[in-house]
């Protein structure tokens, strides 16, 4: 085999498909975990993926929703080859064809050729999942915990509570309606095994959770309060966020579940001094105004969400350290001042998605990608409460024994 030729027809227009061919983000959604490409003649292109495999190489001939020539040396393979992809409207959509040359001969080269084929065949068919339901099919076939994560457990955190294991997964609580939250996992725990396998860190966890279903019942093990405990999970669907065609629509649809969420959280903070709610239950531990202010942060992010979706720019990330949270919570005089300026926050994304640019709109992907951190956001507010109410009883607590 020295070359391999597929075609696939897709329902969206050439400009469409050529964007999800060059867009770093956009292929990190199909084609690849992780992408670099630097989308000019001459230009470099890396891409990894979670099973071990990677590919550079240097783009060529580029004529924009028309076609994207560049080389491909990918790991195992006995040398460099040659990737060609043309699109052309056919139909009211794209026919797309991937012809893929200069493979070899030889019997390393074969078993390069047949990984090489595996490997556009799903991806040319994740595109199509792409394209039309912004659905990356590598994430959502896959079964879902519900679990909101706060991180690694550190070695530090280990000793702090008195445990005497490698790892686990910090959680700040659950998505509801899912597996985890049936199985009574709550803010505060540590997850230390799924299923048999021990979870020290994330990738261990991403590992485990590739092994199974959705609808599988799995025996978790999770530490609360330095106590072992054991329940029964079962991987739920992940949920697909509904999302209406017209942003204006989905502007009031989220805007009404964030004003929910944030009433309720401004309602954990009735009757709360400013001194209960600076003060932290521990020195590595959010006090409950710092914990407002992660999610203020988390608001911020949204909101720069729109701007880099509508750039085709991957979202920055944001410090989610005690630091840069502490800091941003003693900015504010009150806690009060604080959650006006979370709600006016919210409103602001509210108000940027109902501006979404024409051009976003047709890019499926992008909009999905909105739809689950905007859906999230809620959730991940709720998922908080349990911290807040902890921190505002600890400071009480505290306050007492003074």
């Amino acid at each position: 085999m020295s070359a391999i030729v597929l075609t696939h027809a897709y329902p969206s227009d050439p400009k469409q498909v050529y964007f999800a061919l060059t867009n770093p983000q956009t292929l990190e959604g199909w084609f690849a975990n992780n992408v670099e490409a630097d989308v000019r003649p001459e230009g470099r292109f890396y891409a990894w993926w979670n099973q071990g495999y990677w590919a550079a190489g240097t783009f060529g001939e580029i004529k924009e929703a028309e076609s994207v020539a560049f080389t491909w040396q990918g790991s195992g393979a006995p040398g460099p080859s040659q990737v060609l992809v043309r699109l052309a409207a056919e139909d009211g959509g794209t026919k797309l064809t991937v012809e893929h040359s200069g493979l070899g001969k030889s019997e390393a080269w074969k078993k390069a050729a047949q990984e090489i084929q595996a490997g556009w065949e799903a991806a040319l068919l994740n595109l199509e999942s792409v394209l039309v339901r912004g659905l990356d099919k590598r994430l959502f076939d896959r079964p879902f915990v519900g679990i909101m994560i706060a991180g690694a457990l550190s070695a530090e955190q280990a000793k702090e509570q008195g445990l005497d294991i490698k790892g686990g997964i910090n959680l700040s609580g659950t998505v509801a309606g899912t597996g985890a939250e049936a199985a009574g996992l709550q803010n505060g725990d540590v997850l230390v095994s799924l299923g048999g396998d021990e979870i020290v860190d994330f990738q261990s966890l991403t590992a485990v959770i590739g092994k199974h279903k959705a609808g599988d019942t799995v025996k978790i093990e999770y530490y609360r309060g330095g106590e072992k405990q054991a329940a029964d999970m079962t991987f739920s669907h992940r949920p697909i966020p509904e999302v209406s065609s017209d942003p204006k629509e989905f502007a009031v649809e989220i805007g009404k579940q964030f004003e929910e969420a944030n009433r309720e959280l401004a309602a954990l903070f009735e009757g709360v001094s400013e001194e209960e709610a600076v003060r932290r239950p521990a020195d590595t531990e959010w006090s409950a105004k710092e914990t407002l202010a992660h999610l203020l942060m988390n608001e911020y992010w949204n909101l720069m969400n729109v701007s880099t979706e509508a750039q085709g720019e991957r979202p920055p990330n944001y410090g989610n350290d005690l630091g840069s949270v502490g800091a941003l919570a003693a900015s504010f005089p009150t806690v009060a001042d604080l959650l006006r300026t979370f709600e006016r926050a919210a409103a602001a994304t509210a108000g940027a998605i109902a501006a979404m640019p024409e051009e976003l709109q047709k890019r499926r992907f992008s909009l999905m990608n909105m739809a689950q951190a905007y859906q999230y956001t809620p959730n991940h507010t709720r998922g908080h409460f349990d911290q807040i109410r902890n921190a505002i009883a600890a400071a009480r607590e505290q306050k007492e024994h003074a």
